[in-house]
């Protein structure tokens, strides 16, 4: 091709490609002419969405419910930027300034480690955002790999600890403002630091502390006894020893101590330091009482009980010595009924009006059947042997004041059905009728064919989730905390949050 041929490709082929550009930027004034039209439509949706019309005032609220319980998405490993007071103040523009005008919801602050680097700027934001609201701590600190020794965990594990201190510090400057504090750990150094701060700082308003620490045999975790609030009301503990001779329990309304190797004596120093204390829950705890019974006078007063919890721990030594003239409530839980050979000694308590088994059949509990009470609950077995019992013999019967009756839902089969509609009758006739029987189940269950009969003998049916009768922390989802037993290895379990 000669050079005339060159110079005329070289023309056609720039026509070409500025008939191209021309064409694209028809079709770029067409986008952006349609991505204009889309955020207009867009707004004029947002602004005819249901949640977005309604006022001020009902969307505080929203967000108040939504931001108030940080810790049931506790995963070790998260990222404080899902939290969801962050979140909401990201979903536009009017939720942004709601969620900025409303300190409620950056009260809770809660700190995650593993997390982002910038987790101290973080804290700071919220506790500029709350304003001089009281705060609710919550430090989660879990190493899933405690028993490494290489290089790189050493060097994460001192950013870890360089990061827990950082914003451990900031928090302690508002000190003043705290309400509740609730530790999750398996580290003994961050126990170390926490413990030590919260001895040098006053806590004037701290109303509810809640310690859960990893058990280790090489461990021996204590809150330190110099350390006290004289507002504290509500202590809870796992694997971790509380003095009870010094001020800690003097306001103490409700205990609850889980994995503890304990004495009746340890017990009656509660009671002499904690002469408010009306709720005491014992999760897997032993008592050693083999030389603590020797004095048959000996007795474990507690004057202002309202409410005791014992779950798989042993339950017939101290409910022989109990002397709770308040004592309204009584939940016993095992999750192995056959460890627990021994029946349950009578309990002297005569104002008992709520009383649940779980796990424990009729002939063990039976002596517990105090004439004062109006609740009973029965689950997770079968519950034939204590609806026979309940039933009138020659105009007598058990429980004459029972109203309310809950069961196992997996526990009704025809046959117990079947019993339970003529315990029902039966109780009608006898002039103590019940008044509402509840099924204990994980959902709202579809009722057996024999429910319906129920209602005709003026008795309410209800439904009941299945839920612990107690929770070692504040505002938690007990269904998020996980204990990983580990036998094969001479562990004595991972602790896991989700």
């Amino acid at each position: 091709m000669d050079s005339s041929g060159h110079r005329s490709r070289y023309h056609e082929l720039s026509l070409q490609l500025q008939s191209l550009e021309d064409s694209r930027a028809v079709i770029l004034a067409q986008l952006a002419d349609l991505d204009a039209r889309i955020r207009l439509v867009q707004a004029e949706r947002a602004a005819v969405v249901p949640l977005n019309t309604l006022p001020d005032d009902v969307m505080h609220l929203i967000l108040e419910e939504a931001c108030t319980h940080p810790f049931a998405r506790c995963k070790s490993g998260d990222s404080y930027a899902k939290d969801p007071a962050i979140t909401m103040s990201h979903v536009s523009r009017r939720w942004r300034q709601l969620a900025l005008s409303t300190p409620k919801i950056w009260k809770c602050i809660h700190v995650t480690v593993p997390g982002p680097s910038f987790y101290d700027n973080i804290v700071k934001l919220f506790l500029s955002r709350s304003a001089e609201l009281p705060l609710s701590i919550i430090l989660v600190c879990l190493d899933e790999n405690l028993r490494s020794i290489d290089a790189v965990h050493q060097r994460l594990q001192l950013h870890r600890a360089g990061l827990v201190r950082r914003c451990w510090t900031l928090l302690c400057t508002a000190s003043q403002r705290w309400v509740s504090c609730t530790l999750l750990c398996n580290e003994h150094p961050v126990v170390d630091f926490v413990q030590e701060q919260l001895v040098n700082l006053q806590f004037p308003n701290l109303q509810i502390l809640h310690v859960y620490f990893q058990s280790c045999p090489a461990w021996d975790v204590s809150l330190d006894p110099r350390w006290s609030s004289p507002s504290l009301v509500d202590v809870g503990v796992f694997n971790v020893q509380i003095p009870t001779l010094y001020p800690l329990l003097q306001n103490v309304v409700k205990l609850t101590m889980h994995e503890q190797p304990l004495d009746v004596h340890f017990l009656a120093r509660v009671s002499d330091a904690s002469p408010r204390l009306a709720e005491l829950a014992l999760r897997d705890v032993t008592f050693n009482t083999e030389d603590d019974l020797s004095d048959p006078d000996f007795v474990l007063a507690f004057p202002r009980l309202r409410r005791l919890t014992m779950i798989d721990s042993d339950i017939d030594d101290i409910l022989r010595l109990l002397e709770a003239p308040q004592l309204e409530s009584l939940w016993i839980q095992s999750s192995d009924p056959e460890s627990y050979l021994r029946g349950c000694a009578p309990i002297r308590a005569s104002t008992l009006t709520e009383l649940h088994c779980v796990g424990y059949a009729c002939d063990r509990v039976r002596e517990l059947f105090s004439p004062t009470v109006t609740t009973l609950e029965i689950t997770d077995i079968a519950i034939h042997d204590y609806l026979e019992l309940l039933m009138p013999v020659r105009g007598d019967q058990a429980l004459p004041l029972l109203h309310s009756l809950t069961v196992s839902y997996n526990s009704l089969d025809d046959f117990t059905s079947q019993l339970l509609l003529e315990l029902i009758k039966a109780r009608a006739e006898n002039n103590s009728p019940l008044r509402t029987v509840r099924i204990c189940a994980p959902g709202v269950p579809s009722p057996p064919p024999l429910l319906p009969k129920f209602k005709a003998h003026n008795v309410d049916i209800e439904t009941k989730s299945p839920e612990e009768p107690f929770s070692l922390f504040t505002n938690v989802n007990p269904s998020r905390l996980y204990w990983h037993d580990k036998p094969d290895d001479g562990d004595s379990g991972d602790l896991e949050a989700h």
